[in-house]
């Protein structure tokens, strides 16, 4: 908890980071006391604990506030590679418990993102690669934290993801305008990263200087852009707002391949939801009413 109350006090004041900290000490606390893992939960246990606080009594808006704290908490574990997905990422109260997608974004903001992130210095050159996998093969904090630096396969223009917990393997084309970053990076940036390391490393995302993670990376990158684009929420954010993509333009299957789902409900979940919530964002930032639609 430490690290994540040094991560909150780089973003907001100390009595905002004092309620997030607060409200997540009780959701750890319900985990002990329920003998759920709290890096392994699940949609069912985060809305088991919605539940638990709708029998306290707690109000709508108070559940939410706490759901909030623990969808924050999340999302750092996600960007720090301790989780794979966030599951409290698509839980709201809304007189009932239910799960919905929030904060998709045009795929024509993340592209402009990527192609306007700065490639002059090795770590910006780095996060570059970082955030063209985050746009164009919509990999998770955990995946870019744990690829491994043969499984990128330059010379045949893909990439190969391992299957985790809950996540299958997949193989991945490699965009164009990836291409000649990744170049750079294999060949300039890594290797100066792995010698001021001190110590080899089979990653192919490497931090900067010894003892550097490319989870305390990440989580740098994540703040970075939050303060660079009004629209910036999160990594997870980005992968949700590509497959909400991807399902418009693709087949369900391949979508499901390509997002590493084992199972395609989880697919069906992005091509359900995802217009209505895209339709909204688009309203909060261009001022128009999605209902006139």
């Amino acid at each position: 908890m430490k690290e994540y109350r040094e991560y909150l006090r780089g973003c907001y004041r100390e009595r905002t980071v004092s309620g997030y900290l607060h409200n997540v000490e009780c959701y750890v606390l319900w985990c002990e006391e329920e003998g759920v893992s709290v890096a392994e939960s699940s949609h069912s246990d985060v809305m088991a604990y919605a539940g638990h606080l709708r029998s306290l009594g707690y109000s709508v808006v108070t559940i939410n506030r706490h759901l909030h704290s623990v969808r924050k908490y999340y999302q750092w574990m996600v960007e720090c590679g301790l989780c794979d997905e966030n599951p409290a990422l698509d839980v709201r109260v809304r007189g009932g418990v239910r799960r919905v997608l929030h904060d998709v974004v045009e795929y024509h903001l993340l592209e402009q993102m990527y192609r306007e992130y700065p490639s002059t210095s090795q770590v910006h050159l780095r996060n570059k690669c970082i955030v063209g996998m985050l746009v164009y093969q919509a990999l998770t904090g955990g995946e870019l934290c744990g690829l491994d630096a043969r499984d990128v396969w330059l010379e045949s223009g893909s990439v190969r993801i391992a299957g985790r917990r809950r996540s299958n393997s997949r193989v991945m084309a490699l965009r164009p305008e990836q291409m000649v970053y990744l170049q750079r990076y294999v060949s300039r940036v890594r290797p100066v990263l792995i010698s001021e390391r001190g110590a080899e490393s089979d990653r192919f995302y490497v931090g900067v200087g010894q003892g550097s993670s490319v989870r305390r990376s990440l989580e740098k990158l994540a703040c970075h852009l939050r303060r660079r684009y009004d629209w910036f929420r999160s990594i997870s954010q980005v992968r949700t707002s590509v497959l909400v993509q991807w399902v418009r333009e693709k087949n369900l299957r391949e979508v499901q391949y390509l997002a590493g789902h084992r199972y395609v409900s989880s697919t069906e979940r992005y091509q359900r939801d995802g217009v209505e919530e895209l339709k909204k964002q688009l309203a909060k930032y261009s001022g128009s009413d999605p209902s006139e639609d």
